[in-house]
């Protein structure tokens, strides 16, 4: 066997391994651009001890899932075209119906779960990258963000089966790499929250749609879009200067996306609930604008639980070996 060939055997043999580090390559990118513009210090401890505990959750998610069974990956199928009409129906609805990029995507992710069940998961990961502000990237660009996004969905979605925020990292790095090709930047956008109203819905986010998916036994797909389209409904009508708490539900929505095996009971979506509320008071000035922002503070969230827990249950067997 040549060189070659046992470099190609290497790496289709540790393919996925592959592709886990380059999709936590992205997260970590992101993870440390807020890090590094962080101006205050207690920001700067926080995050970087989130930092540490992210590290070591992958770490740990990646041992957890080295025996996972093998997908073959195909890139031309209906799926495939499935995940492009979400990112442009999205956005598009966004543009031309003056619709918030939440309302666009949980309508387009619950009415693809009525109409395209099987399809689903394709068109929630579509409708999260179509979420790009228009400020940033025009109707042409966002045709290229879907053939990214086909890809990355199709290649990324054969790791971290049962992660929530999966699907919304995807969407991220596909916007991300696009806005990097056009030299594109995020928006500037001063955002005021209240704190304890950023806890409020992270938690009731990461609660009810984990209940819904875990208990009631309903699609991931389902238990996100479903309440966080009756929240954003309500509040986007009712009281649109509180819109940016629909964003929060909806955010923390997919944290309860993840199976029960991530979240095996509801004091660990409170505890992930809270770490979201943290992360999203971090990244609140970084990234706005960018589709797949929202998910991948989920997915990080869950990383870092995965980091804490992992300490906790290292610390117990050193205590009371």
């Amino acid at each position: 066997m040549t060189k070659d060939d046992m470099i190609v055997d290497w790496i289709k043999r540790h393919d996925k391994l592959i592709v886990f580090v380059l999709f936590m390559g992205f997260v970590v990118y992101a993870f440390l651009t807020v890090i590094f513009n962080l101006d205050a210090f207690y920001e700067t401890f926080i995050a970087s001890v989130f930092f540490l505990l992210l590290v070591i959750g992958s770490i740990a998610v990646a041992i957890k899932s080295r025996l996972a069974p093998k997908e073959k990956i195909r890139f031309l199928n209906w799926e495939s075209l499935f995940v492009f009409a979400g990112v442009i129906l999205t956005y598009e609805i966004s543009y031309l119906f003056s619709w918030s990029s939440v309302l666009s995507s949980a309508s387009i992710g619950f009415f693809g779960y009525l109409f395209f069940r099987k399809y689903s998961m394709g068109i929630y990961c579509g409708s999260f990258a179509g979420m790009m502000s228009y400020a940033i990237l025009n109707h042409y660009q966002m045709l290229i963000v879907g053939i990214v996004c086909v890809f990355s969905f199709q290649i990324i979605k054969t790791i971290l089966d049962g992660y929530g925020g999966r699907l919304g990292s995807i969407a991220f790095i596909s916007t991300t790499i696009v806005s990097l090709i056009f030299a594109k930047s995020m928006l500037e956008i001063e955002v005021e929250v209240i704190w304890y109203l950023v806890f409020v819905f992270a938690v009731a986010g990461s609660m009810i749609s984990s209940f819904i998916h875990n208990q009631l036994g309903k699609s991931a797909v389902l238990a996100s879009a479903l309440p966080s389209l009756i929240i954003t409904i309500l509040i986007d009508f009712l009281f649109p200067n509180l819109a940016v708490y629909s964003g929060i539900f909806f955010t923390a929505s997919f944290v309860g996306m993840s199976n029960k095996y991530v979240i095996t009971n509801w004091i660990i979506s409170l505890i992930i609930g809270i770490i979201l509320a943290i992360i999203f008071l971090l990244f609140l000035d970084y990234f706005n604008g960018f589709g797949g922002k929202m998910g991948l503070m989920a997915f990080t969230s869950i990383m870092i639980s995965q980091g804490l827990f992992y300490l906790a249950k290292k610390v117990k067997l050193f205590i009371f070996r």
